[in-house]
């Protein structure tokens, strides 16, 4: 899709979706459209797409540099190329202020250990290698953000993860449209400021 045909590509994205989930029906006459809100993949990527759309379009103050990272290891060329490729979900350029936004789409978005609620050990840890090379190759130290789509709660977190300020927010999508667009456009406010670390701040409703 290059620029003299941008303008079309709303709408090759809406039948590729059509394309992707319409099923025939057992009669075969006609197809029917099958439902991937409960497809957390599908939907985890939707909800990216969302927030790296908004930040693209809406803050034009925002910088989205590349999604790469290089595994800061050594070894052989051979070995190497056995490396996994390493993609951040959305990293954020806002002025001197540089963030990894990691956005999360689960039914339950909160692990749970000994009858308590916890963030899941596996997104820390993603985030923490993501944060680990990145400052190894640009010698700074990022701003990680675990952003969870979340109905009906609201959690912020903030603490520092061996040397990296972490925060952790949740934004409610079952809301009208411009209580989503005010939120979103808190969270920008928020991140353009450093968020100080060293405690947990914790508002659950």
């Amino acid at each position: 899709m290059h620029r003299h045909v941008a303008r079309y590509r709303l709408l090759v994205e809406l039948c590729l979706l059509l394309w992707r989930h319409a099923f025939p029906t057992e009669q075969g006459a006609t197809t029917r459209f099958a439902q991937f809100i409960a497809d957390e993949q599908a939907m985890g990527l939707l909800f990216e797409q969302f927030i790296r759309g908004f930040l693209d379009v809406e803050c034009p103050d925002v910088r989205l540099p590349s999604r790469n990272l290089e595994w800061c290891c050594s070894g052989s060329s051979e070995a190497r190329k056995w490396l996994p490729r390493m993609e951040m979900d959305i990293p954020v350029q806002l002025g001197s202020q540089r963030l990894v936004l990691e956005c999360k789409f689960y039914r339950n978005p909160w692990a749970e250990q000994r009858g308590r609620r916890t963030i899941h050990s596996a997104h820390l840890q993603q985030l923490y290698s993501y944060l680990e090379n990145d400052h190894r190759q640009g010698g700074i130290r990022a701003h990680g953000v675990l952003l969870y789509a979340a109905a009906g709660d609201e959690t912020r977190l903030d603490f520092e993860l061996c040397g990296f300020p972490v925060s952790v927010r949740t934004l409610d999508l079952a809301q009208q449209w411009p209580r989503v667009d005010a939120a979103v456009r808190r969270l920008v406010a928020e991140w353009r400021a450093p968020t100080s670390t060293g405690q947990v701040f914790t508002s659950t409703g």
